[in-house]
């Protein structure tokens, strides 16, 4: 793993996607860069209104944003993990997610580790929230999905699909080397819902398929039915207690009838563990 890029907001969200970025880089042993942008556009209007100087109010958010930003690398540092920030102050109006790609793609990043409720606080910026979700929909770097107050350490982990695929084998190729450090117990999941029936026997060879490519690993394989993707995986995560779900956003074939953006706004706002995002 080359370097986790985190970009930060500094609302209640933070700290659980520090936390998980602390946690990954230690087993991972990779570099961190604390990413943070400030629009001064945003604040132009506030500026004229009150009459205070824009320039004046920007120095003082840089000189704020650049203290937070080296408190947060503090805590990296006592860890003994290389982190380094990054703090960019643009004058036009780009939505934030947009910084965070370019950024992605300027840097040798190989995950990107973002909260997904931002508040606004006396920065006045949303830079998470469905910011996230437009990220992950577009970048073809790995992304953790961290919400406030979960918990960081991974003991379980699953991965869900329907498994159908082609390419699927180069992302659960990524889902194990993720999952390698922390020694955690892998389970493969499929939700077979009344809508998109499938047979035992054709999702059990398509499960078969996987842990005999991937036989070097440990899979629990497991087949639940429900009403819907999204309800099975809220009873598997519950009754195996599962500390991270991952899946896949690619594909033209049935994966995109499991996953879409409804259900991993579903899963993100219902499920208080991290979900981690392969793309293609």
């Amino acid at each position: 793993m080359k370097k986790i890029l985190l970009p930060v907001d500094f609302s209640d969200c933070t700290d659980s996607s520090v936390e998980m970025a602390l946690e990954i880089a230690r087993k991972h042993n990779t570099e961190v860069e604390i990413f943070h942008v400030i629009e001064s556009q945003v604040f132009a209007n506030t500026a004229l209104s009150s009459g205070h100087d824009l320039s004046k109010m920007i120095d003082n958010l840089q000189t704020k944003a650049q203290s937070k930003l080296k408190d947060l690398t503090k805590r990296f540092d006592k860890h003994k993990i290389k982190a380094e920030y990054n703090l960019e102050v643009k004058g036009l109006f780009t939505p934030p997610y947009e910084h965070i790609l370019k950024r992605s793609l300027e840097g040798l990043f190989s995950f990107i580790i973002m909260g997904t409720s931002g508040t606004v606080n006396e920065f006045e910026q949303v830079f998470m929230g469905s910011n996230a979700q437009k990220v992950v929909r577009r970048t073809k770097l790995p992304v953790v999905i961290t919400k406030p107050n979960i918990k960081t350490q991974i003991n379980r982990v699953v991965y869900t699909s329907d498994f159908v695929d082609q390419d699927l084998n180069l992302n659960i190729e990524k889902h194990i080397h993720f999952g390698e450090p922390f020694n955690c117990e892998n389970h493969l999941l499929f939700v077979n819902t009344p809508t998109s029936f499938e047979t035992t026997a054709t999702i059990e060879q398509r499960l078969e398929n996987v842990t005999s490519r991937f036989d070097q690993v440990k899979f629990r394989t497991h087949i639940y039915n429900d009403f819907s993707p999204a309800e099975g995986v809220f009873q598997f995560v519950d009754k195996w207690k599962i500390d991270m779900l991952s899946i896949s956003t690619h594909g033209k074939t049935g994966i995109n009838r499991f996953f879409n953006t409804n259900l991993t706004e579903t899963l993100v706002n219902n499920l208080n563990i991290p979900i981690l995002v392969f793309n293609k």
